[in-house]
């Protein structure tokens, strides 16, 4: 290694220091000088910065002699010098050269000083992001539901099974277009209905109706369209004189809230002739349960599901168990009903009902259990197109009518199956039609579509999932 010497200058100190190659290759192999640091050689007028230096680059030093002693170049003009800051003043060289070591402490200090600032930075954007990760957290406890959850609490043998995919409804096309509206239709339409039936009215807190009820939910977190997500229904047993039994799954966005006491206040609200004593919260085993009347308890199975029923029924099924694959609903199926032909109690024979989303459409399809040696498909086709002739005679209902006229109808095997495809758009001009209507139209309009196949999800798409905690808050 060379022996060469050089002079140093540090940013803010008036003094030069003097340094061999070694000590500044040393330093720069450390982490390096103080920014601004500018190095002169012994004999040479050019500062530049101590990195710069080619020996230093190149990590090897010089031969250049040098005399005894030498003045440092007066030269402010290298690159990395504030201009407007003098170089240190020249030391006699008699007094021997300054020792670096303040020079090597500083260095590890500021690296110290940005391994702190880094530091802190890597924590604050932690902080933000788990910040950020526990908002999304929350507002997924809170709104956050799993499709299927009902599932888990309905028997797999039911001699009648009925199941809504609310949320998948109420995320299509035709009920986007018309969210604001069908708000203020339903309260509309629970005013006229309420006046029409003489309950009582009054705009305190103790408000007795259907609009009363629709405001108080709003007050308490619970709304009538995107709260309830699915509905599962089963009717089981009735074989050899037993009784028929039924069970009602409510799944959806209830975590966080007292939904018993909830729908409790709902109840109370939506009909005066209820006293707060009969319909009361009572504690079984620890377990809260609404009693809804003589016979029908409610229990939450889950922070997400409560379940409605004889309370012997509910505690058979509050254990989960999923049933999902024994009815076979798929994603795009959003109403799903199926009847066991061993104990049907349908007069038209009928199998199952199944309605999905596809793209652009409607799909509804229905299977009948035909007599052996039956083909009905001719009187079939006969009643839809009555359906379509009735439902042509309505603007608010007309868009419907040629799905009718154009449905298929098969026959085989003793079985007869029925195919709707309905587009989007004219489910959706239906839909427009009848929330924009008064009560008494909407009765009117509502008539043909009850009796149409294929229409119940426009009953769905008008009408909020809360009428399934029996507040029958519609006209519909």
């Amino acid at each position: 290694m060379s022996a060469a010497k050089y002079w140093l200058a540090l940013p803010g100190s008036k003094e030069t220091i003097e340094a061999t190659l070694e000590e500044l290759i040393e330093q720069e192999r450390a982490g390096g000088y103080p920014a601004g640091t500018l190095a002169a050689r012994f004999g040479e007028s050019q500062w530049s910065p101590v990195s710069e230096l080619e020996e230093v680059r190149r990590d090897l030093g010089g031969s250049i002699a040098h005399g005894d002693e030498v003045a440092p170049p007066s030269s402010s003009s290298a690159a990395g010098v504030e201009v407007f800051e003098p170089l240190p003043a020249l030391e006699s060289l008699a007094t021997t050269r300054v020792v670096i070591e303040p020079v090597v402490a500083a260095a590890p200090a500021r690296r110290r000083i940005r391994a702190g600032r880094a530091v802190l930075g890597s924590v604050a954007a932690g902080l933000l992001v788990l910040g950020a990760g526990v908002a999304v957290l929350f507002g997924w406890y809170r709104y956050g539901y799993v499709r299927g959850a009902v599932f888990e609490h309905v028997p797999e043998d039911c001699s009648h099974f009925e199941y809504v995919d609310l949320a998948s409804i109420d995320a299509s096309a035709p009920a986007r277009a018309i969210a604001k509206r069908r708000v203020r239709a339903l309260v509309d339409w629970a005013e006229e209905l309420d006046e029409d039936e003489g309950i009582h009215r009054s705009t305190d807190d103790d408000a007795k109706g259907r609009a009363a009820t629709i405001r108080w939910l709003d007050r308490v977190g619970l709304r009538p369209y995107g709260d309830v997500k699915e509905v599962a229904f089963c009717e089981f047993g009735g074989g050899d004189g037993e009784e028929v039994d039924r069970l009602v799954a409510v799944g959806g966005s209830f975590r966080g809230r007292d939904f018993l006491a909830t729908w409790r206040g709902a109840l109370l609200h939506r009909d005066r002739k209820l006293r707060e004593d009969t319909l009361r919260l009572d504690d079984y085993g620890g377990r809260a349960y609404l009693r809804l009347d003589e016979e029908r308890f409610a229990t939450m199975a889950t922070s997400q599901v409560a379940l409605v029923g004889k309370r012997k029924v509910i505690d058979r099924f509050l254990g989960a168990r999923s049933v999902a694959r024994a009815y076979g609903v798929r994603d795009k199926d959003v109403i799903v009903r199926e009847w066991d032909p061993s104990a049907q109690r349908s007069g038209l024979g009928i199998k199952e009902d199944r309605y999905e989303l596809k793209g652009s459409s409607l799909h509804f399809s229905r299977t009948r259990a035909l007599p052996k040696g039956t083909d009905d498909t001719k009187e079939t086709l006969d009643r839809l197109k009555a359906t379509a002739e009735r439902l042509r005679k309505r603007d608010e209902t007309d868009e419907l009518a040629d799905a009718y006229e154009s449905a298929s109808v098969t026959s085989s095997d003793g079985e007869e199956r029925v195919e709707i495809t309905f587009a989007l758009r004219d489910v959706e001009s239906v839909a427009k039609g009848l929330v924009e209507s008064d009560r008494k139209d909407l009765r009117r309009l509502v008539e043909p579509l009850k009796s149409a196949p294929g229409a119940e999800v426009i009953h769905h798409l008008v009408l909020p999932g809360v009428d399934y905690l029996d507040l029958r808050l519609s006209a519909w």
